[in-house]
């Protein structure tokens, strides 16, 4: 069977994981529960991430996170790796200033748990 000509794929243009939000580093960015900072995946890239929130009163909100994915430089090696799974607890407070949040995260990558907090929107 004929490799793949994606192994010359430079680095700019490959998938990168991780963060909270799409694009919000580098357009291609693709938010991983769990995954605080951001990373390379291989050339073959599935993933999947779940997410559930609940308003409880007007200005709390209470999301939970999870996300597995799969990647391998080679299409036929992409079920044969380690899945990557994580998981993400949000909280957040509609203040004045705009969303107060914090959220803790664990993945099976790093084997840490993260915090992250923020105030105020993206632009």
């Amino acid at each position: 069977m004929k490799k793949c000509a994606c192994n010359d794929l430079p680095h700019i243009y490959g998938n990168i994981i991780g963060g909270t939000g799409f694009g919000h580093y580098v357009e291609q960015q693709l938010p991983f529960a769990g995954l605080g900072h951001v990373e390379y995946a291989e050339n073959h890239f599935t993933g999947v991430q779940l997410q559930a929130r609940q308003r409880m009163g007007k200005n709390h909100y209470v999301s939970l996170l999870s996300a597995v994915a799969q990647h391998a430089p080679e299409l036929e090696d992409l079920m044969k790796t380690k899945p990557l799974i994580g998981g993400q607890l949000a909280y957040s407070y509609d203040s004045m200033f705009g969303p107060l949040g914090v959220s803790v995260g664990y993945c099976n990558r790093t084997k840490e748990p993260y915090f992250y907090i923020n105030l105020g929107y993206d632009f």
